[in-house]
């Protein structure tokens, strides 16, 4: 791996993102970078050992923050990837700022070592209060290039005070989805509604209990999927209390590749999860996202589906689930953009990784 002098022999890429989770979306970014990095020294931030599957990187404790250091002024390239413009729901038991604290710390530790972090398929959620915003302003003025996955991300950055330029991209998880389904029958087929402890609370849970109840006396097999194990097992298992059986229950899948395959068996897809809405379109199938962050709302627009708000009454998440029902799924033009857009970022990214080892 290193040569005469102790410099490594291909490039080295710490790769900053939330991974080791147990998130089927984030394990599926961090695989799309490591396609894309092929060849080089690869760090990447883990929070834990669960669900992290693979090989061909290092893990770093994204809590250890002098391991994340040694990391970065090791590599020839800093990237940071996911939601990272956002503050953090209580359920993830840290500050609310943390997240962006500790994005703050390592881009300008790159930046004090002479090697800008580039931000990669970023996007930017709720930025709650003044010192969120202020904060945001902060990572973005001392970031290299920032490519978003959406426009809608540029704006909530825009609203914070960024004036730098933004390039609007896609998410790299598109380039994961090599192949498209074609869906399940339109006549018939399953309702699932891909589950997310951090959208909406008790009232969303009641709406979506009353929707899939009704969708189910109307013929439809209903299937609820917790998408991350823990808090989202519960949300299911609360589900099926409050709408009785007899009612599937899917397994979380272990990234978004996986998903496609399980949601080609749907006729429509209720989603709290971003990436189960990207895993519906590949599939061929139409979907409903609930949108808590500016990247449902991205996906739902780009791809000429129907989104609505966590605070949705039990009338209006039913109408646009029987919208959904009688709606086409998204245009294969559509996904392959989606896919080119992706493949493009990527390819930026290597060719900046094999730039900086030069």
């Amino acid at each position: 791996m290193f040569a005469r002098g102790g410099r490594a022999t291909v490039p080295t890429v710490l790769l900053a993102g939330a991974f080791g989770q147990g998130n089927p979306g984030d394990e599926s970014v961090l695989h799309a970078f490591l396609d894309a990095l092929d060849g080089c020294d690869i760090y990447a931030t883990t929070r834990g050992r669960q669900r992290t599957c693979g090989a061909g990187f290092r893990r770093v404790p994204s809590d250890d923050r002098m391991a994340v250091a040694r990391a970065a002024l090791e590599a020839d390239l800093v990237i940071v990837t996911a939601t990272v413009f956002k503050t953090l729901h209580p359920s993830t038991n840290r500050h609310p700022h943390a997240l962006l604290l500790n994005t703050l710390a390592l881009t300008a530790a790159a930046r004090a070592v002479g090697k800008p972090a580039i931000f990669a398929g970023v996007g930017a959620g709720t930025l709650e209060d003044t010192r969120a915003r202020l904060l945001a302003r902060s990572i973005v003025s001392l970031a290299g290039p920032v490519y978003l996955r959406d426009a809608e991300s540029a704006e909530v950055l825009r609203d914070a005070g960024v004036n730098r330029p933004l390039t609007v991209c896609s998410d790299v998880v598109w380039q994961t989805m090599n192949v498209r389904t074609t869906g399940s029958d339109r006549s018939g087929g399953k309702v699932v509604a891909a589950l997310s402890h951090l959208v909406g609370g008790p009232a969303l849970t009641r709406s979506l209990a009353e929707t899939l109840r009704q969708l189910r006396h109307e013929g439809f097999e209903v299937v609820v999927q917790p998408w991350q194990p823990g808090h989202d097992d519960r949300m299911a298992a609360e589900l099926v209390s409050m709408i009785g059986r007899p009612i599937e229950i899917w397994e979380p899948p272990q990234n978004v590749a996986q998903a496609v395959g399980q949601l080609a068996a749907a006729r429509t897809v209720i989603g709290l999860r971003y990436h189960a809405l990207v895993a519906a379109a590949s599939a061929g199938v139409s979907f409903v996202g609930v949108a808590h962050e500016p990247k449902q709302v991205a996906v739902a627009r780009r791809l000429n589906q129907v989104s609505v708000t966590p605070d949705v009454t039990t009338r209006e998440l039913l109408n646009a689930a029987r919208r959904a029902l009688v709606s086409p799924a998204p245009p294969q033009r559509m996904i392959d953009m989606e896919r080119r857009l992706a493949n493009r970022l990527l390819g930026d990214v290597r060719e900046l990784a094999f730039l900086r080892y030069q």
